[in-house]
């Protein structure tokens, strides 16, 4: 593996705008050789900067036959249960088994490291405290929100009667 790609997070995605990016970066930023492309879904909203299917479907179509045979793996850190989900059923009908089969769901920046050297990616800040919060909270790896500062107790004579006593 060569090259790694470094691309800012952005509250907002503009599909035309981040083919742009991703294919002049590929083109000169890359070294020839085989490559793999982390992409950080941490904090990613699906209404605001979440690419979508097509847009990864339409980025991979559109690379050039050499850089789609170098591309080795996409490792999606962090993804979120609806992105599992959503990629699990219906990526397998609109990505091509090419693209499919390269992408690798990774639930924490320490199964990260077993397929690239933490000196070959700059991890931002945001994704570094999201995986220590999930070291407290783990049902976030799968998208169960637990707001643990919340207090659920009822004070005593505020529950329903039941009909039956």
């Amino acid at each position: 593996m060569r090259g790694v790609l470094w691309f800012d997070a952005a509250p907002a995605i503009d599909v035309e705008k981040l083919k742009v990016f991703v294919l002049h970066k590929l083109h000169h930023e890359l070294k020839p050789g085989p490559y793999v492309v982390v992409y950080f879904h941490t904090a990613v909203q699906r209404n605001d900067n979440s690419p979508g299917l097509w847009a990864l479907r339409d980025l991979y179509e559109i690379l050039p036959k050499q850089l789609k045979h170098g591309l080795q793996a996409v490792y999606v850190v962090h993804p979120g249960l609806r992105f599992r989900l959503f990629l699990g059923t219906l990526g397998r009908f609109f990505l091509s088994e090419g693209f499919y089969s390269k992408l690798v769901y990774i639930s924490r920046l320490e199964f990260l490291t077993e397929h690239v050297r933490e000196s070959q990616v700059e991890i931002p800040e945001f994704v570094i405290d999201h995986d220590r919060e999930l070291e407290t909270r783990p049902l976030m790896d799968y998208g169960v929100e637990v707001d643990l500062t919340q207090n659920n107790s009822m004070p005593v004579g505020e529950y329903p009667r039941s009909p039956y006593r």
